[in-house]
């Protein structure tokens, strides 16, 4: 299965009580990028109990707390928490988005389908729910589906290197492994070191008679990261 590119500790990393930290660094590490997931997961609550907060601030408290949620695989509470921020504002993409990936990690592809649909219903030049609602497609086995929505992301954003990924996967599974090497070689330029496009492209590449190179990159994909056979392998890919 293809995921994309989220119960609450009471305690931050510091390991200090909540109530040792001001009002003010909680509210920061709500929104700071830098923060921990656990400390967004502390500082966002604080801001909710605290009651000051309403509308389309009191939304992104949500959202952000329910991203660092998502992000620690704990997707029921995310979802609540998405379900939360859509309530208060339902006009945030990105939020419909998150809420998409969190039903697509937990099986359930119809609301996935419905949340991205609407993130590009507010957004039509969203590539990033293009890429993931094409996952939700892969995850369905309508592959042909799959690549016209990372077609729409990759023409959107040519430098996406996960939906080129994503792209080199449907079209190995497609039997296009011509197609295949030319997507992973290109998300391979975004990022040299992903094992699953060093894998992909090995398998296009012993596909397509080069054994040998398809065997170096396989191999070199097993070396950065040990279990990318059997990530793979659950999205249909295999040597």
């Amino acid at each position: 299965m293809l995921r994309t590119i989220l119960i609450v500790t009471l305690l931050a990393a510091t390991g200090a009580p909540a109530q040792a930290q001001s009002y003010e660094q909680l509210e920061k590490w709500c929104h700071d990028d830098d923060a921990t997931d656990d400390q967004t997961i502390q500082g966002c609550s604080a801001v909710i109990s605290s009651g000051r907060e309403s509308g389309e601030k009191l939304s992104r408290v949500y959202y952000d707390r329910g991203t660092a949620l998502f992000n620690k695989d704990q997707l029921d509470p995310a979802i609540e928490d998405f379900d939360e921020a859509i309530r208060l504002d339902p006009t945030d993409p990105d939020t419909f988005n998150n809420r998409g990936n969190a039903h697509n990690n937990e099986k359930d592809y119809d609301l996935a389908l419905k949340d991205f649909d609407q993130a590009l219903k507010l957004k039509p030049d969203f590539a990033y729910a293009f890429n993931n609602r094409g996952i939700v497609y892969d995850n369905l086995g309508q592959t042909s589906r799959a690549v016209e929505d990372y077609d729409r992301a990759i023409a959107l954003d040519p430098n996406f290197g996960d939906a080129f990924n994503n792209r080199g996967i449907a079209n190995l599974n497609l039997g296009r492994p011509d197609a295949a090497l030319a997507d992973f070689d290109n998300a391979l330029r975004v990022d040299p070191k992903k094992a699953s496009s060093l894998f992909g492209r090995g398998v296009a590449r012993r596909r397509l008679g080069d054994t040998a190179g398809g065997d170096a990159d396989i191999a070199a994909a097993k070396a950065i990261r040990a279990d990318v056979t059997e990530g793979m392998a659950e999205a249909g890919v295999r040597p």
